[in-house]
């Protein structure tokens, strides 16, 4: 956000600012937050910035009553005070102007009737979201590119077969898998501050489907640790066994799970908040 400087040197520093609010809202220490949570807090913090106001998400199944979602509000707005500023100042420039301008310096018009309350209180929240939808998708949209320019380049075999919003989806050759595993959790974060002056947080996940995904860790050079749905870990193990020599070991990782993809969709809070995921645990050295 610009001016939130809070904000800006968590992310510059490496913090990662989404497991640091899920500490927040779940009241527990950084190294005690599960994925799940993460999640949610990453999702939470989204809806914040696009408008949402406590009672969404209590309808959503995040906050068990309005109490708990007006204190995280409270507690989101203290962390990052310069937030509240930015999100009023769009409010006002569209009531002032019909249009908004994004970080881009793209004018974005948003047609409303000034008579109406439903419609200046949707287009101040548009006005809000627009911008930093606007943002993230071009900044998105312009590192990928010029990523996948340098995997042309440099003859990784990659095609880039979906791009939604500021999600992509590449498939990769399995000769160079571990090279793309590497590069997405390196490159992309440096290209982005090449183009834009501003870091990028990136979570590249792997999965045999789109619909079954998990991310990653990369301990060292050679080492690498899958965590995920036990068909899933296994069955990529299985298909890069036989093309590297790995040494495997799994074990059980027994922790609650939410499908990212689903994660987004209003009925998935709910339906999938708590439900068990038979997961485990893969370490994988490259020898």
């Amino acid at each position: 956000m610009p001016g939130e400087q809070i904000l800006l040197a968590a992310y510059e520093s490496g913090l990662d600012v989404h497991r640091q609010n899920a500490a927040t809202i779940y009241k527990k220490a950084t190294e005690d937050v599960t994925s799940t949570e993460r999640s949610v807090a990453k999702s939470m913090t989204f809806g914040l910035m696009y408008g949402k106001g406590p009672a969404s998400f209590v309808e959503e199944g995040i906050f068990k009553n309005m109490e708990e979602a007006e204190k995280a509000f409270n507690d989101f707005y203290t962390a990052y005070p310069s937030l509240a500023g930015w999100m009023q100042s769009k409010r006002d420039e569209v009531l002032a102007n019909g249009f908004v301008y994004t970080a881009y310096g793209d004018k974005i018009h948003i047609p409303f009737d000034p008579s109406n309350e439903r419609e200046v209180a949707s287009a101040q929240r548009d006005a809000v979201n627009y911008p930093i939808q606007h943002y993230s998708s071009c900044s998105a949209g312009l590192t990928f590119k010029a990523l996948y320019d340098e995997y042309l380049k440099d003859g990784i075999n990659t095609s880039v077969f979906a791009f939604t919003h500021d999600a992509v989806d590449l498939d990769v050759h399995i000769k160079d898998f571990f090279t793309v595993l590497y590069t997405l959790k390196s490159r992309v974060n440096s290209l982005c501050k090449e183009l834009s002056g501003l870091s990028m947080e990136n979570d590249p996940a792997i999965g045999i489907s789109y619909q079954d995904q998990f991310e990653y860790k990369i301990l060292d050079d050679n080492t690498f640790e899958f965590t995920g749905s036990e068909e899933n870990v296994k069955e990529i193990c299985r298909r890069l066994s036989n093309h590297y020599d790995l040494e495997i070991s799994y074990e059980d990782a027994g922790v609650k799970v939410i499908n990212l993809r689903e994660l987004f969709l209003k009925s998935a809070y709910t339906t999938l908040l708590d439900k068990e995921v038979n997961q485990i645990k893969a370490i994988i050295v490259k020898k």
